[in-house]
């Protein structure tokens, strides 16, 4: 599983680039591995750090303060005596009330709570702050980076997750327990939910200038070459998108993460995501880490096929990258990347 993190092509690649990606994803997946090991100071410091690579990094710290605060209320609020067995509750519970317990837990044990976890609520409070004095949230080019409402994000997140980890979310298995649901019931939702994302696609289909401009990107290709291609092109994929939910969905609860937590980590998806005006892999990264170490582990033999899956497309990107360069409208060379 180490591996299949650390090989994701996307991610990957800009190991060797001086992006902030990488340094990024470490530190908010480093911050997240201090808290749930109980220590909340030092994921804060590492939280901190990782708003400086990145100022939306700063949503992923109050995840990490949020799923803290329900890890620590679905054992008892620091009663070590009733822990195993809140816990099992809890799980078993539904979203609004595994909520009521998470507020009446930290409402009752409240300075016990501050005590811990003052330390990593502090980061996202200074960055709201930082936020407030600088009249918004980017520091360098506003123009190009104008807060927009993009909900098709959501969806490309979603198929992203699916398809780079196709050997689990497309197996027999998989597809099986699709096709288990309870047909009456599933027909009216998914009827619903299609009608709402052929909705989305229709009016939040976005493409950025930079996405149209800059052909170094594989992005490009893809928008010109199937998203651009005809007005009906964006709706093709809706199936697509409505399967992903589901298996990452499915996954996650296979995986015994508490419902509060799913919808925790689908908002604060779509709190860095939806804003974002370019369509771009990298901003995908950390929310598909938290699906992949949280879902039901895939059988090794899932696990090898993704690993071969990324060695070979890593493989053929630096190839094309390092010696199939290309002459640029300026005469500059340019490289293909993602």
């Amino acid at each position: 599983m180490a591996l299949v993190a650390l090989l994701l092509p996307t991610h990957f690649f800009y190991a060797f680039i001086y992006y902030t990606d990488v340094g990024s994803v470490t530190f908010v997946l480093a911050s997240y591995l201090a808290s749930l090991h109980g220590r909340h100071h030092l994921s804060a410091v590492l939280g901190a750090l990782a708003v400086l690579f990145r100022q939306t990094n700063a949503v992923w710290v109050a995840f990490i303060l949020g799923a803290a605060v329900v890890r620590w209320a679905a054992a008892g609020g620091g009663d070590k005596s009733q822990g195993a067995a809140e816990t099992l509750r809890f799980e078993r519970a539904a979203p609004g009330q595994q909520m009521m317990h998470v507020m009446r837990m930290s409402w009752l044990r409240k300075w016990r709570l501050v005590w811990e976890l003052w330390s990593l609520a502090l980061v996202p409070a200074a960055f709201a702050t930082f936020v407030w004095v600088n009249g918004g949230i980017v520091v360098g080019d506003r123009g190009n980076h104008t807060p927009v409402q993009h909900p098709m994000q959501i969806p490309y997140l979603l198929l992203f997750t699916a398809g780079a980890l196709a050997p689990v979310h497309f197996s027999s298995r998989q597809l099986r327990a699709y096709m288990r649901r309870d047909a009456g019931k599933a027909l009216r939702l998914w009827v619903s939910l299609a009608l709402l994302t052929g909705y989305a696609a229709h009016h939040y289909t976005l493409a950025h200038p930079f996405l149209l401009a800059d052909n170094r990107h594989y992005t490009f290709y893809i928008w010109k070459d199937f998203m651009a291609v005809h007005p009906a092109a964006k709706f093709t994929l809706v199936p697509a998108y409505l399967y992903s939910a589901w298996s990452v969905w499915w996954s996650l609860l296979q995986g015994r993460q508490p419902l509060l937590w799913v919808l925790g980590l689908a908002a604060a998806s779509a709190l860095t995501l939806i804003p974002a005006w370019l369509v771009d892999f990298r901003y995908f990264t950390v929310p598909f880490m938290m699906v992949l170490l949280h879902m039901k582990p895939p059988t090794a033999g899932q696990a090898t096929l993704t690993l071969v899956m990324y060695a070979l497309v890593n493989v053929a990107v630096l190839y094309v990258f390092l010696f199939r360069p290309f002459t640029w409208h300026d005469g500059s060379t340019a490289r293909f990347m993602f």
